[in-house]
């Protein structure tokens, strides 16, 4: 199995660091997967991080102009947008590197061809004649396609799906091209995002499921499970919090100052690579939240005056805390030699 990668799953995927990204990345390792972000990918992500952070940055500095003139001053953001954009092109080859991904140069297609095909309207390129870097990845696809199966991950639907509403559908155009490369029509398939190629194309180590699933039951690493959530979660702020009695006072965004419990650990899939088994889960907590309502939401609901612990915070704003129950998932990595865990967490819708 072979799995390329789009430009387009790098958005909020910039890092890789994702409990599905990490987990794609262990099963490269291990040679489960062949993965594979052809070189225009990297260029091109790179091109669209330089972009996001130039929006970051002119965000931030409207952000800065207005709290200044409202006599709240904050320092001015000095941000080299080239050399971070660099660096994080470095950064992203090292991760790939370092992981096994291939990161292949385009293949050898002619400059008359690729003008035939724009000229054509030939998938993918559009009805504008635009598709240039498409079509460089999808030919990539095509060559992969003689060794083995090839998953593309893109949220591309106009140019690589049947249709918008059909986005994990191969095109009829780049079937039919299939055909007549002698492949079959469905050795090339296309899922939206990196988690959705883990979850369909990536069998989780049976051995590494039942060692931590057993270490967990145990009670043997659930401690240092706790200690690795409770600092990645430590004044993590969390909006949209669906809790009764916070609902009531109307508020729904909290700031986490610490987790109280972890619970109903669950173990979805474990791979072990390089004599680290990295896992996902699921899990709830208990978290002691910080929270900010308006005084009469406050005053109003006598019931719920044990939430308030500064009634004095401002003129129309009161402060308050809460026991909070969230659920959550996560990625976490194991290192049986050393008896140690690590783990990055979300919060789960």
């Amino acid at each position: 199995m072979q799995i390329l990668i789009d430009t387009n799953a790098f958005h909020g995927e910039w890092e890789l660091t994702s409990p599905h990204a990490r987990l794609l990345l262990a099963a490269a390792r291990s040679d489960e997967v062949d993965v594979i972000v052809p070189e225009v990918v990297i260029i091109e992500t790179a091109g669209m991080a330089r972009r996001e952070l130039g929006t970051a940055w002119e965000n931030h500095e409207k952000a800065r102009r207005t709290l200044t003139a409202l006599g709240e001053p904050i320092d001015k953001l000095d941000l080299d947008l080239e050399a971070k954009a660099a660096e994080y092109e470095q950064r992203l080859r090292q991760k790939l590197r370092e992981n096994g991904v291939s990161t292949p140069q385009p293949t050898n297609v002619s400059h008359i061809d690729l003008v035939k095909r724009a000229v054509a309207r030939q998938k993918p390129f559009n009805q504008h004649g635009g598709g240039y870097r498409d079509s460089l990845i999808w030919l990539h696809a095509v060559e992969a396609a003689h060794d083995d199966e090839v998953v593309i991950v893109t949220n591309n639907h106009v140019d690589f799906a049947r249709s918008k509403d059909e986005p994990t559908e191969l095109a009829d155009a780049l079937k039919h091209e299939l055909e007549a490369h002698g492949l079959e029509t469905d050795v090339v398939t296309i899922v939206k995002t990196i988690g959705d190629a883990v979850r369909k194309h990536i069998d989780p180590s049976a051995d590494a499921l039942i060692r931590v699933r057993a270490e967990l039951a145990d009670g043997a690493i659930q401690s240092q499970l706790y200690e690795a959530v409770n600092e990645d979660l430590l004044l993590r702020e969390v909006s949209n919090v669906d809790d009764d009695d916070l609902r009531r006072l109307d508020v729904r965004d909290i700031q986490i100052e610490g987790v109280h419990e972890l619970r109903d650990v669950e173990v979805d899939d474990a791979y072990e690579a390089d004599g680290e088994i990295t896992f996902n889960f699921r899990a709830v907590v208990d978290v002691e939240a910080e929270f900010f309502a308006f005084k009469y939401e406050a005053f109003s609901d006598d019931e719920l005056s044990h939430l308030i612990t500064d009634w004095d915070w401002n003129e129309s704003m009161t402060r308050g805390s809460a026991m909070v129950e969230l659920p959550i998932e996560g990625f976490g990595e194991f290192d049986p030699a050393e008896g140690t865990v690590s783990a990055r967490v979300s919060i789960a819708d």
